[in-house]
C-alpha cells in the first residue's frame, strides 16, 4: 500500500524516445515513494520496449493507439500506485546537463505543500524555458474572459518574501500535481478533447469541487518550447478552433455561452479564413471548417479528418 506522501510520475511517449530519455535522465529513481509511470502513446516504434529495457525501475505502460493527452494520462493514473500523482510532460526535465538540482527535495516540497493546504488541488512548479537562453516560461495564468476565451500566461515571479504559494485560476499541462482523492470528487481529465484545452477544462472541475490551484515559488522544471504540432499546422488550428467551442459549451454559464460562441463561429472564424485565403493557406482553410463543423455535429475526440501537423503530433504541447 502506497504511504500517503508517495509520489507517481506520469509522463507520456509519442514517437519522442529521445525526448522522454533526457526527463527520465532526471527523475531520482532512488529516491523513497517514487514510482514512475511512463505511457506510450501508440507508438510507431516499439519504443515502450526500448524505455522499459533502459529504465527498469520505471513502468512503462503501452497503449496500441494514440489516446490523446487525457486518456494517456488517465491510463496513466490506473497504473499508478502514489497517493500524489504528478503529471509531467516528456518535453520537459528537472534540470539542465552540467546543471545537476535535487529533484527529490523538490519533489518533497511539493508534497509539504499538499500537506499544508488541505483545500490544494492543483500545484504546479514555476516553468522555466529549457534553452540556452532560459529565462522564465510560465508561473501562472490570468483568467480566461468569458467571452473571446483569452488570457495569458504569467511570466514575471511575485516579490521577494512573498508567499511561496501564488493561486492560479488553471494548471499548466506540462507540470501539475494533485491528490488521488482530489480525482475522487473532480474525476479524471475529460477525454472528448484529444489535444489542447483538456487542463483548462480539467482545472474548472477542480475548482467546481472546492479546490484551489497554486503555482509553488520554490519549486521549477525546464521545458522546451513547443514545437511539434507546428504554429501554422492545420492539425492544430483544427484542434484549437473545435475545442475552443466545447470548452464554452461545457464550461460557460448563460448568456455569456451564447454570445461566446456567436463570437467564436460569426467573427473569430470568418476573420481567419480570410486570413488564410490571403495568405494562400488552403489546409488551415479547411481545417477550420471542420472543426466548426464537427463541433456542430458533436464529433469530438481524435480528428477524423487527413489533416498532418508539420511534425509528429505530441504526446502534449502548449
Amino acid at each position: 500500500m502506497a504511504g500517503s506522501g508517495s509520489i507517481s510520475i506520469i509522463t507520456i511517449n509519442y514517437n519522442g524516445y529521445d525526448d522522454t530519455c533526457e526527463l527520465m535522465d532526471t527523475i531520482p529513481f532512488g529516491m523513497e515513494g517514487l514510482d514512475v509511470v511512463v505511457v506510450d502513446n501508440g507508438s510507431t516504434s516499439n519504443e515502450a520496449a526500448r524505455l522499459q529495457q533502459r529504465y527498469p525501475a520505471a513502468k512503462v505502460v503501452q497503449s496500441d493507439t494514440n489516446l490523446g493527452f487525457a486518456g494517456a494520462n488517465n491510463l496513466g493514473v490506473r497504473h499508478a500506485e502514489g497517493q500524489l500523482l504528478f503529471f509531467v510532460n516528456n518535453d520537459a526535465r528537472f534540470f539542465r546537463p552540467g546543471h545537476p538540482e535535487k529533484t527529490a527535495d523538490m519533489l518533497r516540497r511539493m508534497s509539504q505543500h499538499f500537506d499544508r493546504q488541505t483545500a490544494l488541488g492543483l500545484l504546479c512548479p514555476v516553468i522555466l524555458n529549457d534553452d540556452s537562453k532560459a529565462g522564465l516560461q510560465w508561473a501562472g495564468y490570468t483568467a480566461l474572459t468569458h467571452v473571446t476565451l483569452r488570457n495569458r500566461a504569467v511570466t514575471a515571479l511575485p516579490a521577494a518574501g512573498a508567499q511561496p504559494l501564488c493561486a492560479t485560476p488553471y494548471a499548466h499541462g506540462a507540470a501539475m500535481m494533485t491528490r488521488r482523492d482530489v480525482l475522487e470528487r473532480a474525476g479524471m481529465m475529460c477525454e472528448d478533447y484529444f489535444l489542447y484545452y483538456e487542463e483548462l477544462d480539467w482545472s474548472l472541475a477542480v475548482r467546481r469541487a472546492g479546490y484551489n490551484i497554486a503555482v509553488a515559488t520554490d519549486c521549477h522544471i525546464y521545458h522546451k518550447a513547443s514545437k511539434t504540432t507546428g504554429q501554422d499546422s492545420p492539425l492544430k488550428t483544427y484542434y484549437l478552433t473545435r475545442n475552443r467551442l466545447a470548452f464554452a459549451s461545457r464550461n460557460v454559464s448563460q448568456p455569456c455561452r451564447i454570445v461566446s460562441l456567436v463570437y467564436q463561429m460569426a467573427v473569430v472564424a470568418p476573420r481567419d479564413w480570410l486570413r488564410y485565403t490571403l495568405s494562400h493557406q488552403a489546409e488551415r482553410r479547411r481545417s477550420l471548417a471542420l472543426a466548426i463543423a464537427d463541433y456542430l455535429c458533436g464529433r469530438m475526440g481524435p480528428c477524423r479528418h487527413a489533416l498532418k501537423p508539420t511534425a509528429a503530433m505530441p504526446s502534449k504541447t502548449h
